[in-house]
């Protein structure tokens, strides 16, 4: 797998998501709700799982296949699998 197939996984459900934001078609929550749910998230990750605060919003395996798998729902699309992190080629 080279760099741009590992990355595309990435990205193309974030693009997706972010088009019918911007069409409505998947209208964000409210701004207090968001920030709220990233300020949980944010605590659940330096205290609990230990990870260290300048590191929060760094993706890897398993973390950025569960953040694909919710953008992927958000933008009502199958999960799909057919790309692998490079660890698991």
């Amino acid at each position: 797998m080279n760099v741009s197939q590992y990355f595309f996984c990435l990205f193309s459900p974030q693009v997706r998501w972010f088009v019918l934001t911007l069409t409505g078609e998947r209208p964000l929550p409210a701004p207090d709700q968001m920030r709220l749910e990233a300020e949980a998230e944010s605590r659940r990750l330096f205290e609990v799982e230990g990870v260290p605060e300048r590191r929060l919003h760094q993706l890897g395996s398993p973390k950025q296949w569960k953040y694909c798998d919710e953008l992927a729902r958000l933008a009502g699309e199958e999960v799909s699998r057919t790309l692998k992190m490079p660890n698991q080629i």
